[in-house]
C-alpha cells in the first residue's frame, strides 16, 4: 500500500479490493472466497450497510434488515480538498478550489460544477484528465481530480461542490433528503466556508 507492505488495520496480509463499490465490499483479512446461491449472513452484509426511510429508527429497523438489499455500487462523490474550512482567503484574490470526485460501477465522471453563490450560479471546474487529453477510461474506477479558478475570490462565502457522472447522476442539494438510519451514502453537495481577510479587522 503507497509502496510499504499493507498494514494489518488496512486487511494485511490479503485484502479484496473492488472498484465502483463501497468500501464494505473491500473485505479485509480475507481468508477464504465461497462461491454461495445466496447473499452472505455476515452481519456487516446483512445488518449493516443497507438504506431505510428517513423515519425507520433502532426501535423499528428490525423487521426490515431482510426485506432491504445491502448497498453495493458507490453513488457519486466529491470533495474539496483546497481550501480547508474556515481558511482565510483576502478578498478579490485570485485563488485555486481543487478537489476530487469519483462514482461507482466503472461510471465516467464527467462534470464537476462549483458555485461561490449558495449555488445560484456554477463554474464548470477543468477535470485533469481532459486538461491533459488522456482517455476517460484511465480513471473511469478511480478519483478524477479537478480544479476551478477563480481572478476575484468573494471572500466571506461558501464554497459548493457537486459532480455529475456519465449516467446523469448528481448529487443532491442537502442531506435532508437523502438521511437514512445510518447516515450512509450520504453525498450531498459539499461546502467549505471561507473567511475574509477583512473579518480581523
Amino acid at each position: 500500500m503507497n509502496g510499504s507492505e499493507l498494514p494489518r488495520d488496512h486487511g494485511y496480509p490479503v485484502r479484496v479490493i473492488v472498484p465502483g463499490y463501497i468500501g464494505a465490499r473491500s473485505v479485509k483479512w480475507l481468508k477464504t472466497i465461497r462461491i454461495q446461491m445466496h447473499e452472505s449472513t455476515n452481519y456487516y452484509q446483512k445488518k449493516d450497510y443497507k438504506l431505510f426511510l428517513p423515519e425507520v429508527d433502532w426501535d423499528t429497523v428490525d423487521e426490515l434488515w431482510d426485506k432491504s438489499p445491502a448497498i453495493q455500487e458507490l453513488n457519486v462523490q466529491a470533495a474539496i480538498t483546497q481550501p480547508t474550512d474556515n481558511e482565510m482567503i483576502p478578498k478579490g484574490s485570485s485563488y485555486t478550489v481543487k478537489g476530487y470526485a469519483l462514482s461507482g460501477g466503472g461510471r465516467k465522471i464527467t462534470r464537476v460544477d462549483i458555485s461561490f453563490d449558495g449555488g445560484k450560479s456554477w463554474k464548470v471546474a477543468n477535470l485533469f484528465t481532459a486538461s491533459q487529453n488522456l482517455p476517460k477510461i484511465d480513471t473511469k474506477w478511480s478519483w478524477d481530480f479537478w480544479e476551478c479558478s477563480v481572478k476575484f475570490m468573494p471572500s466571506p462565502c461558501q464554497i459548493i461542490c457537486r459532480a455529475w457522472d456519465e449516467g446523469s447522476n448528481t448529487m443532491p442539494e442537502n442531506i435532508h433528503q437523502i438521511w437514512n438510519l445510518r447516515g450512509v451514502m450520504n453525498n450531498s453537495w459539499v461546502r467549505v466556508n471561507v473567511v475574509s481577510d477583512e473579518a480581523k479587522l
